[in-house]
């Protein structure tokens, strides 16, 4: 049996609380229906379904079991299964997403995207093991296990007002310090990234649930969010030269505002 299917048949046996079935999600594997065209350097075109009239993304616990419950079912041009981490798919995402994991299974469970974004922090940021300091484009790698990064500043920065809501928005959560700066991963799409301190789940999902409304209000076109602990090896030396100081240490709205 797949980890992903034990983890569905605890929940259903109410041996584990939702909370902790989003995270141990998160650390896993799951299958989706999806194309790419390079292995090395995927982009990644996700098929979805209509289900009660929404369109969700279909997530399974294995093949065997995405076989069983799609059977007849009509794949596009170029799809097929692809077994993929959890924590990078869904960093894929910019938080709205419907996602169902074993469609049409007794033991079908119903998500959004945004529910999975607070735990990513644990899965795709382990102890950097090694920076490069090299430019590539203007852009840092920071190598970690298993993810690799490129932190650098975007071309469209955020707006004045957006740098503004989100500090205030900062402020009212537990945190200390918080940087923006602009981030890939694994060369996907470029997108706002945030490192917190102090780097506490609590306080990282305070965070997140703060400011990913306004980054989603000012760019809808981009919403995506990553959010970072502070304290992992090597981010602070990169951020002060590739980051800006949102909230904390002793910044202020106009030393944010400066940089747009």
């Amino acid at each position: 049996m797949s980890e992903i299917g034990q983890l569905l048949r605890d929940y259903a046996a109410k041996t584990i609380s939702r909370r902790e079935l989003l995270k141990q999600l998160v650390s896993g594997r799951v299958v989706i229906i999806a194309s790419y065209s390079d292995a090395k350097d995927p982009a990644f075109n996700i098929q979805d379904y209509i289900y009660q009239g929404k369109s969700y993304i279909p997530l399974f616990s294995d093949t065997s079991t995405a076989s069983r419950l799609l059977t007849g079912a009509k794949f596009n041009s170029g799809m097929g299964y692809i077994n993929i981490k959890a924590n990078y798919l869904v960093t894929m995402f910019a938080g709205p997403e419907w996602l169902i994991i074993n469609a049409g299974d007794d033991l079908m469970v119903e998500m959004y995207a945004h529910e999975l974004k607070p735990f990513l922090s644990s899965t795709l940021t382990p102890p950097v093991t090694e920076t490069q300091a090299t430019g590539l484009n203007g852009l840092y790698h920071v190598l970690t296990e298993p993810t690799q990064m490129k932190i650098g500043k975007p071309s469209r920065p955020p707006s004045a007002e957006a740098l503004l809501e989100m500090r205030e928005a900062a402020a009212s959560t537990e945190a200390r310090l918080v940087y923006w700066f602009w981030m890939s991963i694994s060369d996907g799409r470029s997108h706002l990234g945030l490192a917190v301190s102090p780097s506490d789940e609590a306080i990282i999902r305070q965070i997140g649930e703060a400011i990913e409304p306004i980054w989603l209000k000012h760019r809808p076109d981009n919403s995506l969010i990553d959010i970072l602990p502070l304290d992992t090896a090597g981010l602070l030396e990169i951020l002060r030269t590739q980051g800006q100081v949102l909230y904390g240490g002793g910044s202020n709205s106009s030393r944010s505002q400066a940089t747009v």
